[in-house]
C-alpha cells in the first residue's frame, strides 16, 4: 500500500482428506500505532493454534496485488531478512518481526482481528461445510476469501465489497454470502477429497485488483 498500512490478518481454514478445518490466529503488537516519518519501526506478529508454522510477510500495492516479501521456515531464520527499508527476524517458533529503522512517508499500524466460527471443524467427504468469517478493528472493510494449493499457490476466490454482494455468489463446490458489513460466509453443500486446500479470509481498506 502506498501508506503501507498493516491492516491486514489472515484466517487459516486447512483441509485435509477429511476436511479439517483448523483456527490458526495470528495477534499484532502493538495492535496501533502511527509514526512521524523518519521514525523507526517494529512489530511483532504471534501466531497461535499451531505448531511449528511457516511464517510469511506479505506485502500488498493497489499496482503489485501481493508480493511475498520474507519467509520463514524455522525459529531463528528468515530467508531475504532486509529488503530496502525493512527486515525481519524469527525470534521464537510462533513469533516473527518486521523492522524499520526510519521511515521517509507517513506509516500507520493497525490490527483486524478475524473471528471463525465454528473454531474447528471436521466433516468427512460429502458434507455440507459452512463457517463464518467475523471482523473488528475496522469499518466498511473489503473482505475476500482466497484459496491456496501447493500447485496454483494464492487465488482470488470471493469479492465482497459491501454488505450484500459477494462476486461471484459461487465456483465449483463452494458458495459465499456477506449478511452482514463485518462478515462473510464460506459454504458448500457438500465437499469432496479433491476439495482439499488452505482458505483465507481477508480484509482490507484497500480494494484488490482482480
Amino acid at each position: 500500500m502506498v501508506r503501507f498500512c498493516l491492516i491486514l490478518v489472515f484466517m487459516t481454514l486447512q483441509w485435509l482428506h477429511v476436511m479439517c478445518v483448523q483456527l490458526i490466529q495470528l495477534q499484532q503488537d502493538p495492535e496501533e500505532m502511527i509514526l512521524s516519518p523518519g521514525s523507526s519501526l517494529k512489530v511483532s506478529c504471534f501466531v497461535t493454534g499451531t505448531d511449528d508454522p511457516y511464517l510469511y510477510w506479505y506485502q500488498w500495492t493497489p499496482a503489485e496485488g501481493f508480493t511475498l516479501v520474507f519467509t520463514s521456515v524455522t525459529t531463528g531464520s528468515v530467508d531475504s531478512s532486509s529488503k530496502g527499508q525493512f527486515k525481519s527476524q524469527r525470534p521464537g517458533e510462533l513469533q516473527i518481526v518486521l523492522e524499520s529503522d526510519g521511515w521517509f512517508s507517513t506509516l500507520c499500524a493497525q490490527v483486524i482481528q478475524v473471528h471463525q466460527n465454528p473454531e474447528e471443524l471436521i466433516v468427512s467427504p460429502g458434507s455440507p461445510l459452512k463457517v463464518f468469517c467475523s471482523i473488528t478493528g475496522i469499518a466498511n472493510p473489503y473482505l475476500y476469501w482466497y484459496q491456496w494449493t501447493p500447485a496454483a499457490g494464492f487465488t482470488l476466490v470471493f469479492t465482497s465489497l459491501t454488505s450484500g454482494s459477494v462476486n461471484p455468489q459461487r465456483t465449483d463446490q463452494f458458495k459465499s454470502s456477506r449478511p452482514g458489513e463485518l462478515q462473510i460466509v464460506l459454504e458448500s453443500d457438500g465437499v469432496s477429497e479433491s476439495d482439499s486446500a488452505v482458505w483465507y479470509c481477508a480484509a482490507s481498506l484497500h480494494r484488490v485488483p482482480d
